[in-house]
């Protein structure tokens, strides 16, 4: 689509002096060119969903490029500007999926890792994986924090310490009891047994 600058250039006016619905001419120009570069960068990286991702990444750009629309310089390439804020979600959508994968590559490593018969360990098998992401994000600040500094970022206890400024029993306290969380957050997702099939009494 060819770009017309002086039509662009009105529609940034406007908003900037508080018409949000001229907003809507540039999104619509540009939306489905946007949707289309988000898609082809997550499909070419193997990300699942990538359809849906690619529709909720297009629809951050514009938000960006609205909140941020005083920065743009009048008179510069908007098309530019604004696949450049895309560019830029894209690379943190993509280190927020290397975050979930290096998460669940760490619990298993630390649970493997572990001694035999460490409860920590068999805790961790259980609910490695996406209960594990889902389960650390639902922690409380003061567990959350210990867990990600030393199951994903993995750091020693005595480094997690110093960067929380707290005793080093204080903080395999609260690993301790982040994990207890974790496990009865796993027990809790399992399905009733008991109220599956017939009992013996039934027979």
């Amino acid at each position: 689509m060819q770009e017309s600058p002086e039509l662009e250039n009105e529609a940034i006016r406007r908003v900037l002096s508080g018409d949000k619905e001229a907003y809507r001419i540039l999104v619509l120009r540009y939306s489905s060119r946007i949707l289309a570069f988000c898609r082809s960068r997550l499909e070419a990286s193997g990300v699942p969903d990538a359809e849906d991702e690619a529709k909720d990444l297009a629809q951050e750009v514009f938000i960006r490029a609205y909140v941020s629309l005083h920065r743009f310089k009048l008179g510069e390439s908007f098309a530019a500007w604004l696949f450049a804020i895309a560019a830029n979600r894209i690379k943190s959508k993509f280190r927020f999926f290397a975050r979930q994968r290096k998460l669940k590559e760490s619990a298993i490593n630390a649970a493997q890792a572990a001694p035999e018969g460490s409860s920590g360990a068999s805790e961790l098998m259980r609910i490695h994986g996406e209960a594990l992401l889902r389960g650390i994000a639902l922690l409380p600040k003061d567990l959350r924090l210990p867990m990600e500094l030393y199951y994903i970022g993995e750091l020693s206890v005595a480094e997690t310490a110093k960067l929380l400024k707290l005793g080093q029993e204080a903080v395999k306290t609260r690993l301790f009891r982040g994990r207890k969380a974790l496990k009865d957050l796993a027990e809790k997702q399992k399905p009733d047994r008991g109220s599956r099939g017939t009992s013996n009494d039934e027979l």
